[in-house]
């Protein structure tokens, strides 16, 4: 693979996913959420979560050997609560008490702030807790699960929510959309439009904010096509957070591998339709053909095509490209095409990575 092909690699490593508009959100009309009743997963009234947490303190005081401290004032906790409170503020209360009740597990917790760098390593949630108590392992995978999330340790998170039945939950939602984001961030797409069906069509009481970003996921999954530059680019972003993340091991250097893979094949492809391989011809009209209609361009490609997050110049010492599939032999107004077959095909920010791939090509011929 030439030396300037690899600044297609580098360049759309930075590009961001395609963002939705204010305005085409307006226009997605959302599902109406399901109400307890025919919901698959509701949260549990707030008097059977009250008789769990009491049994669960009184297991941890028979497990102890002598009454808990603290036993009252936790419970009492729980009484200012209604039905009417939000499932995540169950869900943080049961976390407050689970840290009070057991100092194992507070320990734990402690290591686990999403607002700071991310653990070393996977927390051992069995070590920290009897396995024998499933609502307190169960919930307790869940605190640990959204706060990897949350850490972008998605592979970790997704192996602490997967097991995880909503049912039993006291905030079955929280544990589907950070189940769903996990999936969504390692490509695993058709697992992550199952679960985000789940939250969006099955399950009470869902957040609007979380509803509105689930949402926001499903289109961008059901837009994404198998091969698409599009998903290269996530692809991508999931290489580089793992290299953050200090992971350099095999499945990165494979993940790797099936990019430049997947970007020969795409440039392959845009080549042959540029050099008149493909497509309907070169004329426009009502016909089709491969010039984009006007309502299809955007009226300020520049900003359209801003690639986020780049903090280098993007400058390499490379080699011209040399063989059959060097693009800077294309001449002029091939490069037109090609930019045109973009503009059709892809959003606007994957124009700008061609026509950076151009412009190196050009500097080094």
């Amino acid at each position: 693979m030439p030396i300037a092909e690899l600044l297609l690699v580098l360049a759309a490593a930075q590009a961001a996913p395609p963002e939705i508009a204010p305005s085409e959100a307006v226009q997605t009309e959302a599902a109406p959420a399901p109400d307890a009743s025919a919901a698959t997963y509701a949260p549990p009234p707030m008097g059977e979560v009250r008789a769990a947490v009491t049994a669960y303190l009184d297991r941890r005081t028979a497990l102890r050997g002598e009454p808990l401290p603290n036993r009252e004032e936790l419970l009492s906790a729980w009484d200012d609560l209604s039905d009417a409170a939000p499932p995540a503020e169950r869900l943080d209360l049961l976390a407050d008490t689970l840290r009070a009740a057991d100092p194992a597990i507070e320990d734990l917790l402690a290591t686990l702030d999403p607002l700071g760098p991310p653990p070393e390593e996977r927390p051992d949630v069995d070590f920290a807790i009897d396995s024998s108590d499933p609502f307190a392992r169960d919930h307790l995978r869940l605190l640990v699960g959204r706060t990897l999330a949350r850490l972008g340790m998605y592979d970790d998170a997704l192996a602490e929510l997967e097991g995880l039945d909503p049912a039993q939950l006291v905030d079955p939602a929280t544990a589907l959309y950070y189940r769903a984001v996990s999936e969504h961030q390692l490509l695993m797409r058709e697992e992550a439009l199952s679960t985000l069906s789940s939250l969006l069509e099955r399950t009470a009481r869902v957040p609007e904010p979380m509803t509105a970003l689930a949402g926001l996921m499903r289109g961008e999954l059901e837009e994404t096509e198998p091969e698409s530059l599009r998903e290269v680019a996530g692809m991508m972003r999931d290489v580089e957070r793992r290299l953050d993340l200090g992971d350099s091991g095999p499945k990165v250097r494979k993940r790797e591998d099936e990019i430049i893979a997947r970007l020969d094949a795409i440039i392959e492809k845009l080549q042959a339709q540029a050099g008149g391989g493909g497509g309907g011809g070169g004329g426009g009209g009502e016909g089709g053909g491969d010039a984009p209609s006007p309502s299809n361009q955007s009226s300020n490609p520049g900003s359209d095509s801003v690639l986020k997050g780049s903090q280098a110049a993007g400058d390499a010492d490379m080699k011209p490209a040399d063989g059959p599939g060097g693009w800077g032999d294309l001449p002029e107004k091939e490069q037109a095409r090609a930019r045109s077959l973009l503009d059709r095909d892809y959003p606007g920010h994957y124009r700008r990575v061609v026509e950076e791939y151009f412009r190196k090509s050009a500097e080094e011929n």
